[in-house]
């Protein structure tokens, strides 16, 4: 519960092994690697805060990181991804460059996207569901994978992108612009785009 510091080299968690932060954490430097079922958790209450443009790697297995407190990219102006299950239950905060979470995952949290700043969805099957609160002036990205808004808030001030990925609407959800170049536009509820709508590629169903 004192917090911890994340820094150096990479780091592994292997096996079933399962690390608790509890506190006020840092993640410096290093990537973490996650083999077997091992997953890392900031645990409610907990502040997780990153400022460089780090990755989480899934070598092998079911790796995966569970937010339940704060986890926020505080710095670096590339992007930091999260290449295993990603599971919010708490809140993501995007204020600097871009967080890319590639491994799926499921949420019922706040992800907050500020002016200038960028939300991507890139692979796996990422399930956002009640209680789900994706609050962005900046960018809201779907470049690879699966990503199904099924209940919650999605209210997006700035750009709503699908390049790559699927991004189902299965609840109602608003957008100003709406950027549609490749990937797959779809879902049983309905996206309002409230500015300019781009569509250059890409498929719409549902």
């Amino acid at each position: 519960n004192g917090g911890a510091t994340l820094s150096g080299s990479t780091k592994s968690l292997h096996d079933s092994r399962v690390v608790n932060l509890g506190g006020t954490s840092t993640w410096s430097a290093g990537s973490i690697d996650f083999v077997g079922t091992s997953s890392l958790v900031n645990t409610a209450g907990g502040v997780l805060t990153t400022n460089f443009n780090g990755a989480m790697n899934l070598i092998s297995g079911s790796g995966s990181f569970t937010n339940a407190g704060t986890f926020t990219k505080s710095a670096g102006t590339g992007t930091t991804t999260i290449g295993v299950a990603l599971n919010n239950t708490g809140t993501v905060n995007v204020d600097s460059g871009t967080l890319s979470a590639t491994g799926g995952g499921t949420s019922t949290g706040a992800w907050n996207v500020p002016v200038g700043t960028a939300l991507n969805f890139g692979g796996g099957t990422q399930n956002l569901n009640a209680g789900t609160n994706v609050s962005a002036a900046g960018t809201v990205g779907f470049s690879g994978g699966a990503t199904s808004f099924n209940a919650g808030t999605y209210s997006v001030t700035g750009t709503t992108q699908v390049n790559g990925g699927t991004a189902n609407f299965n609840a109602a959800a608003s957008t100003n612009l709406l950027n549609l170049s490749s990937g797959v536009l779809s879902g049983s509820g309905t996206l309002t785009a409230s500015g300019l709508t781009t569509w250059s590629g890409g498929v719409i169903n549902g």
